[in-house]
């Protein structure tokens, strides 16, 4: 389980989609084999590392539903290692478990230092006006416009440190819906 607040960003060194393998520089340097890191939002578990990259085995569901297929080298990634009972939890539970693929629909300067990030998703559910949602495994609070399209406001710390300052408009991003909204939904059927 991570908490959505990112504590490193790494570039991609290497992607191997015959192999599904994917290798990123290690900006741990002290992990272990066999340790879930949240990258991009999507819950990998390190198969071997060295000083200089991590090592992750990709499931087939993993490359379909996530945006790990498009990255290319020197993508740059947003990491996560897993909550601990040190770790202060300042975002909200994010699982790992990427619901969907989003776009961005729009990017805007709202004022110095604060953006607006516009999003269309294929599936609005789960999205509630002032709600929690994971892009890029980052814990953002949502602000619903309509059908399937909301936006997230960004201040410069989470832009500073965060892929965010590298995704362009038409960008796709791994979107993780609030685990308590999905089961309250699936409660209420």
């Amino acid at each position: 389980m991570f908490t959505g607040i990112i504590t490193h960003t790494g570039n991609v060194t290497k992607i191997d989609l015959n192999n599904n393998k994917l290798y990123i520089e290690n900006k741990f340097k002290n992990i272990n084999i066999g340790t879930s890191v949240s990258v991009d939002g999507a819950c990998l578990t390190v198969s071997d590392y060295d000083y200089r990259s991590i090592t992750f085995a990709l499931s087939e569901e993993t490359l379909k539903s996530t945006i790990i297929s498009n990255y290319n080298n020197e993508t740059v990634v947003n990491l996560e290692l897993p909550v601990t009972n040190e770790t202060l939890f300042s975002g909200h539970i994010v699982l790992g478990h990427v619901d969907d693929i989003g776009k961005v629909n729009k990017i805007e300067i709202v004022k110095e230092n604060t953006w607006d990030f516009y999003f269309t998703t294929p599936n609005e559910t789960y999205i509630v006006n002032k709600g929690s949602i994971s892009i890029n495994g980052i814990s953002l609070t949502t602000n619903l416009l309509s059908n399937n399209l909301f936006y997230v406001s960004v201040i410069a710390e989470t832009f500073n440190n965060t892929n965010l300052n590298s995704v362009n408009e038409n960008a796709e991003v791994n979107i993780e819906y609030d685990i308590i909204g999905k089961y309250v939904h699936k409660l209420s059927k």
